[in-house]
């Protein structure tokens, strides 16, 4: 949950088994930001919040696997198209249930901490 002036603004429900595809494995249940506070990037925060926290939790069994984080119900063509932009590919044909493996943080250089937009380092002077 992400707040703002003390109100919620962003909120994400996640469980350990994903109830649509009958499988287990990190889901994203619920994912919502109030409507008020669209365009804050608070979203983006949140699910980002959410993959490293599962990036922790299952850091142990990356040598030898694969995990995929799902989210499912998602009944709005603009929020499903916000989730591909982010690295979830349709998982069931139908656009309501999508999923992203989470990389090893040894590997993962998704997250550029660097301001810069055009993804090049700036040289020293």
């Amino acid at each position: 949950m992400l707040k703002a002036g003390g109100k919620m603004v962003s909120n994400c429900l996640r469980s350990y088994q994903n109830g649509e595809m009958g499988s287990t494995g990190p889901t994203i249940e619920l994912f919502e930001t109030a409507e008020d506070w669209h365009g804050y990037e608070y979203d983006s925060v949140l699910l980002r919040a959410v993959e490293e926290i599962y990036v922790e939790i299952f850091q142990e069994i990356f040598a030898n696997n694969r995990v995929k984080l799902s989210v499912f119900h998602v009944t709005n063509g603009r929020t499903s198209r916000w989730f591909q932009e982010r690295g979830f590919p349709y998982l069931d044909g139908m656009g309501e249930g999508l999923g992203e493996y989470l990389k090893d943080p040894e590997e993962n250089d998704d997250y550029d901490d660097d301001d810069d937009d055009d993804g090049e380092e700036e040289e020293e002077e």
